[in-house]
């Protein structure tokens, strides 16, 4: 936030993922999270930081109880209690996430390609939210051996 002594590091991303991992609701019943994270500085004398959960849809059907506990999270590795720090990426009135469900094995003709249509449609919006990850403008700005993207381990 506006304001905020960052010393040009990752140290603030790094330990957010730290406790996101070891965060018992994220991995409780078998719930296994990985991400990917890129570091952005444009004007700003802060960087911040997009990060993309990937999350089994089989188990968390809405991820929007584990958003607000890395809300919470990030709250307290920054030492600052204010909402709106973490942005859910829903400003276009959408959900903020995407769900990707395979069409069934078992179908044919119309329902088989109703749901393969609409695989299609959740795996592109993916794959955009996911690119813009990737876009070069507002990389290049961080300091000598300060990383600008990371991920986990099975990403």
């Amino acid at each position: 936030p506006e304001g905020y002594p960052h010393d040009g590091g990752n140290r603030e991303i790094s330990e957010l993922l730290k406790r996101m991992k070891g965060y018992q609701s994220c991995i409780a019943d078998g719930i296994d999270t990985h991400y990917a994270w890129v570091r952005e500085q444009v004007n700003s004398p802060t960087p911040h930081y997009h990060v993309a959960l990937f999350i089994d849809g089989s188990k968390v059907q809405n991820p929007y109880g584990i958003l607000q506990s890395v809300e919470s999270i990030w709250q307290g590795v920054i030492g600052i209690v204010r909402p709106g720090l973490i942005h859910f990426c829903c400003q276009d009135g959408g959900t903020g996430h995407v769900m990707l469900i395979r069409p069934s094995s078992v179908l044919q003709g119309p329902e088989l390609e109703a749901q393969t249509w609409q695989f299609d449609m959740a795996y592109r919006d993916a794959l955009h939210r996911i690119a813009y990850l990737a876009k070069t403008y507002s990389k290049g700005n961080a300091p000598y051996r300060v990383r600008e993207y990371g991920y986990s381990q099975g990403c």
